[in-house]
């Protein structure tokens, strides 16, 4: 049967651990159903939308184009997007039982100290208030490519591992229940037995 995130885990419980993985880092990271739609987000993920909605007609065919990579300790490619001007994002699907059930995207990150010039151009281009939009590049952390991997990887098996437990609960709710209802429906048996062989040993 399929799967959702949302059936498996504790949203409250998902979203204080982003935020205090964004405390500690400054990354954003947000996960997301099948349907791309936001399930839980980190302080700040609506930094990465602002970016990308200002990205010229002609930049933004970049969107579509992706690496995918194979960092030490996973199982399975990550996806790693370059925006536009250095700045870049990562993405990595969760599984369970050879399912996909959900995306966890990170970023956006610098791999180098930004450029000021191109994002001032680019604000008045598209004719943002420069002074704010240069504090929000100045917000985005610089981090290595090593660094971003091993923290996608980390999250990503740590939020498995959670949907993991999620899904043993849920059969083991499952499996209580049809036994229940198993002996409501024997209960109900005995009398009409008893009535049908009565005083039979």
């Amino acid at each position: 049967m399929p799967y959702q995130f949302v059936d498996l885990i504790v949203i409250p419980d998902i979203q204080q651990i982003l935020t205090s993985f964004h405390s500690g880092s400054g990354i954003s990271t947000e996960i997301l159903n099948l349907d791309d739609q936001i399930v839980v987000s980190s302080p700040g993920s609506t930094i990465f939308d602002e970016y990308r909605n200002t990205i010229p007609p002609l930049k933004q065919k970049r969107w579509q184009d992706y690496q995918e990579i194979m960092p030490a300790g996973s199982e399975k490619p990550l996806r790693r997007f370059e925006l536009f001007n250095g700045l870049f994002c990562y993405g990595c699907t969760i599984r369970i039982e050879n399912q996909d059930i959900a995306l966890l995207s990170l970023g956006p990150v610098f791999h180098a100290q930004p450029d000021e010039n191109s994002f001032r151009l680019l604000a008045r281009e598209a004719g943002l208030d420069e002074s704010a939009y240069l504090e929000a590049v100045r917000a985005v952390p610089v981090v290595t490519k090593e660094q971003a991997e091993g923290y996608l990887v980390l999250l990503v098996q740590f939020f498995q591992q959670l949907a993991e437990k999620g899904l043993n609960e849920l059969v083991l709710i499952g499996a209580n229940t049809a036994a229940q209802e198993q002996l409501e429906k024997q209960k109900k048996i005995l009398p009409r037995t008893e009535k049908k062989y009565p005083g039979e040993k």
